[in-house]
């Protein structure tokens, strides 16, 4: 018997009344026939009461499963910010496992994995008796340390010593691999905070070392019966959105999470930096992008998106899905840079309404404050590059307009943003798949 099969026969135990209990459960309800009608509620829930209460005590696997119902609560709640997840475990899709360490006075458990061939989500508990805003840097590796290629993010930021919370694994080219390692350095959420030091033209940014607590190095294994393979269901669709054609090749369907697989065409004037989208199942229900984990992914060759993730229709049986589009951003391939002259402040036409009102230079560091009353500049920019179209990243934003980048060599820049054009259709456009 595998473990997902000693789980689940554990909790449907609690259903069934022990052998040695027979007899007692039919003289309770022999008794109860001859009872008035106004006490047969009470009488029936005493009853299973007595029932689950003996079979508790003289059932070790029984105990063993109830001893877990807190737990389970605990998941059913951790999971609400995922619509497949919840799905999952409705479904009874989850490993559970005992693995604890502890070191330092905190102690690191991981209770319950939820994973298939694309996706792994970990669900762990940090506790301390003497820290109570405790953080984590999180790494995942291979199982011997080696580099895994995978994006990886905590989906609790906020959560209290021994709250159960998460993390989610993606892989996008690779499948899930048999086993990996999680790595925790656990610190004091104040001690490593990033100071800023007030100045009025260029704050300096120094960041404190975290100066770790305890770090734990915890080995991930995966039951097979709990890595289910994806579902693929060719589209082969070509749509036209605001004149850029993008054809939808195929559906993936895994249980925590579903891919929407698009390819645009060569001739487009225009990179789809983002996709609105959902899946309509059954014309009834939908099915809206994810909520954890990835919720794109993008080509190394160009500066779109081709890869988008939504909730999973696994667990629902759908007979036919429709994928809905309500809108998408663009990147125009004949202007997707903005010039700046950093001397003078002054620059071509910018997307949006946005305005420069200033730069300024100091040592080697640039500075260009925006009217921030258009778009912020966080939610636009992407990189600066220079006139051979090196790479620079922003170093800092500020809510009042500002950008901040440093090590850069001229005085002309070129703004490049993540997308300089929105599209929303009249109506919603539909692909349907069979």
């Amino acid at each position: 018997m595998n473990r997902r099969e000693e789980y689940v026969k554990l909790l449907r135990e609690l259903e069934q009344p022990v052998p040695a209990l027979d007899d007692t459960v039919q003289r309770a309800a022999a008794k109860r026939k001859k009872r008035n009608w106004v006490v047969k509620p009470l009488t029936s829930f005493a009853v299973l009461c007595l029932t689950f209460v003996l079979a508790v005590n003289l059932s070790a696997p029984i105990a063993d499963a109830c001893s877990r119902i807190p737990l389970l609560k605990d998941l059913v709640k951790a999971v609400t910010f995922s619509n497949s997840l919840t799905d999952a475990v409705d479904n009874e899709y989850v490993q559970p496992i005992n693995l604890k360490e502890s070191k330092n006075g905190i102690t690191v458990s991981v209770d319950y994995l939820i994973v298939d061939q694309k996706q792994v989500n970990i669900f762990f508990r940090v506790d301390a008796e003497n820290y109570s805003h405790l953080a984590i840097d999180p790494k995942i590796t291979k199982a011997d340390g080696g580099f895994l290629p995978c994006s990886y993010s905590l989906n609790d930021w906020d959560a209290e010593n021994g709250e159960l919370q998460s993390m989610t694994v993606d892989f996008v080219n690779e499948d899930v691999p048999d086993s990996m390692e999680m790595v925790f350095q656990i610190y004091d959420e104040y001690s490593g905070e990033k100071v800023i030091e007030e100045d009025p033209d260029f704050p300096e940014i120094t960041e404190n070392p975290n100066t770790y607590i305890a770090t734990f190095s915890l080995p991930l294994s995966f039951d097979p019966d709990f890595i289910a393979a994806g579902k693929r269901i060719p589209v082969n669709e070509t749509v036209v959105l605001d004149g850029q054609k993008i054809t939808f090749t195929e559906i993936e369907i895994y249980p925590t999470h579903m891919r929407i697989d698009i390819k645009t065409d060569q001739s487009n004037t225009a990179w789809l930096a983002d996709l609105d989208l959902y899946i309509l199942a059954d014309d009834n229900k939908e099915f809206k992008p994810a909520s954890n984990g990835t919720r794109a992914t993008g080509s190394t060759e160009s500066m779109e998106m081709n890869s988008y993730y939504c909730d999973s229709t696994y667990f629902h049986k759908a007979e036919k899905l429709t994928i809905v589009v309500t809108g998408a951003h663009w990147l125009d391939k004949g202007h997707y840079r903005y010039h700046v002259n950093l001397r003078t402040g002054k620059s071509e036409k910018l997307p949006y309404g946005i305005k420069i009102l200033s730069t300024k230079q100091k040592e080697n560091r640039w500075k260009i404050k925006f009217d921030n009353t258009a778009v912020p500049a966080e939610d636009w920019i992407s990189h600066i590059c220079d006139s051979n179209g090196k790479k620079y990243d922003i170093n800092l934003w500020d809510s009042l307009g500002n950008i901040y980048f440093e090590d850069y060599p001229e005085e002309e820049a070129w703004i490049v943003p993540y997308y300089n054009r929105q599209w929303t259709p009249d109506s919603p456009v539909k692909v349907e798949i069979n």
